[in-house]
Formats: structure tokens, C-alpha cells, sequence
């Protein structure tokens, strides 16, 4: 009853309206952060890459994965106590590997950039297609260059005839490389699982192995490789313990390294 005495009608309240009407609001309002929140489970379960930066990184990285770069350069760089190392991989079809600082980017030799070739627009790629700007109409002070950029030129047909012909020279001490890549991409229970990893290398024919030394590239959740000798020093043994995730959260392990060796004449 209402204050006059009369019957409401249960039918038509505009009480129960307004109170639909907030809470389909509320619902709005939250239903594009479930989404999202959904979204990133999803992906976080499929390790699936997010950006297109990221899904080139995902890609090359899988690509070259199993190859060894033919240029090699480490920088290393000093700021107070600590030293950095940048480092940088050539493969042959000139795609780029960067590391610094626990940071790792890929690079595709591809003259048109997977975002531009897969059709995603590039909000930067626009923008810089505008006029240039011109800083002294504003009163601003052009950079001055202090000193000549060093330039590297990197001719890697050159370095892939030089690598061959080496590979075909018998001297009493030669260089040789050995890829060791692993990939634990194994998810059937509900904790991590790790597993030991052993790949043995044999000298070459006629000589034993002389010193040997590691250039991990890429590692994550895997222990550092372990190098051992066998006693007529004929066989290389390298050991890794790599960890992936368990079934709601699919992480991989992996660990990348070059085993460069130096191999002398046996007696």
C-alpha cells in the first residue's frame, strides 16, 4: 500500500527500474575489465605473445632457435662498479639478436617489418610520415656532432666463404662450434618439471679437444651448462637442467648456448 491507500502495481515500479538500471550500469562499467582479465589468463596459459614486437621475438627466436649466428660481437660496457655486456648475433639472413642488460630483442633482416607486412596499423609508423620539424623556427638548439659515429660493416657472405674455407683447412690447431639448444616445453601435471638435458660432441677426425669455453645467449629457468672431458679428451659432454610450467601456467625453459672449441692434432 501507498501513503493514498492505493495498491502499487508490481508490474511497473520505478524503483525496480532504477535499481535494473544501476546495476546493469555496474555491470558495464566491470565487464570490460573481466574481459581483459580474462584475456590475459588465457594468454598467460597459451604463452601466447601480446605485441607485435613480441610475437617477432617469439618467432625468430623459434626460427633461429637451432642455428649458430655467423657474426659475433660482445661490447662490454663499464658505469661505476659494474660491467654490462651488449651483445650482438648475426645469422645469415641477417636477422639481428640484441641482449643487454637481461633485456633480449630480435630484429628481422626483412627490408618490410612484420607489422607493416602482417597489415596492423602503426600509430608511431604514421605519425613520422608527417613534415619534418624543424627545430630552429622554434628557437631551438640543433645538437652539435662532437665526434664521427663509428661505422661497422658486416659482409656476411664474406664471413660465411672465410667460415667455409676454414672448416676445409688442416693445420695442427683448428676452431670448431657446437650448438647446444634446449627446449622444455613439457605440461602434464600441476607443478613445474624439470629435466636433465646431455648432448655429447666429438672431436673432429684426427684430433682431441684443446680448451673449450661457453657463450650462453639465451637462457631462462635452466641452470648454467656444465662442460666435461672425457679422459682421452675425444668427447665433449654438456649438461643442463631446464624447468617448465605446470598445466594452468604453461611457461617454457630454455637454454641456447655456442660450445666453441679449439681442437689440436693428435700425436
Amino acid at each position: 500500500m501507498n501513503g493514498d491507500g492505493q495498491a502499487e502495481d508490481k508490474g511497473f515500479s520505478w524503483k525496480a527500474i532504477k535499481n535494473w538500471l544501476m546495476g546493469l550500469g555496474a555491470v558495464l562499467v566491470v565487464l570490460p575489465s573481466l574481459i581483459n582479465t580474462g584475456s590475459d589468463i588465457i594468454r598467460a596459459i597459451l604463452n601466447l605473445p601480446i605485441g607485435g614486437s613480441e610475437r617477432q621475438n617469439v618467432r625468430l627466436m623459434r626460427e633461429h632457435f637451432e642455428e649458430s649466428a655467423l657474426f659475433k660481437k660482445d661490447i662490454e660496457i663499464q658505469r661505476e662498479n659494474t660491467i654490462e655486456i651488449l651483445k650482438i648475433r648475426v645469422y645469415e639472413n641477417a636477422d639481428i639478436y640484441v641482449k643487454y642488460g637481461g633485456q633480449e630483442q630480435w630484429f628481422s633482416g626483412n627490408t618490410k617489418p612484420d607489422h607493416v607486412a602482417s597489415g596492423h596499423f602503426n600509430l608511431i609508423t604514421e605519425a613520422m610520415a608527417g613534415d619534418t620539424i624543424d627545430l630552429r623556427k622554434k628557437g631551438t638548439a640543433l645538437p652539435v656532432l662532437l665526434e664521427e659515429t663509428e661505422t661497422v660493416k658486416i659482409d656476411l657472405q664474406k664471413i660465411h666463404t672465410e667460415k667455409t674455407r676454414s672448416l676445409q683447412q688442416e693445420t695442427p690447431v683448428i676452431e670448431r662450434s657446437y650448438l647446444f639448444a634446449i627446449t622444455n616445453d613439457f605440461h602434464n601435471s600441476f607443478s613445474p618439471t624439470e629435466k636433465a638435458y646431455r648432448r655429447s660432441f666429438q672431436a673432429e677426425a684426427g684430433y682431441v679437444f684443446k680448451d673449450v669455453r661457453l657463450d650462453v645467449q639465451s637462457i631462462n629457468h635452466a641452470t648454467r651448462p656444465k662442460v666435461s672431458l672425457s679422459n682421452d679428451r675425444r668427447t665433449l659432454t654438456v649438461e643442463s637442467k631446464v624447468t617448465s610450467g605446470p598445466l594452468y601456467n604453461r611457461w617454457r625453459g630454455w637454454v641456447k648456448a655456442e660450445v666453441i672449441t679449439r681442437q689440436e692434432a693428435m700425436q
